[in-house]
């Protein structure tokens, strides 16, 4: 999915939360940020090839991003 599609789909999730905007903009954030690898494509295809759902799509980056936004 691109970042736009995980952003609206974490907006529209942090929803149900009923948190205030500033709450919501952090889960929101929390959606995209593991998706920043992917930013490899600018240094060509061979590095995003290495890159992109390496460092921001493991079990760590799932307990570090929360802590990051908060």
């Amino acid at each position: 999915m691109h970042i736009p599609t995980h952003f609206l789909i974490s907006w529209n999730l942090s929803g149900i939360c009923d948190k205030d905007r500033k709450t919501r903009i952090g889960l929101a954030l929390c959606g995209i940020l593991p998706d920043l690898d992917g930013l490899g494509i600018l240094a060509g295809g061979e590095a995003f090839s290495l890159i992109h759902h390496s460092f921001g799509h493991c079990f760590l980056a799932m307990l570090w991003i929360p802590l990051f936004v908060s």
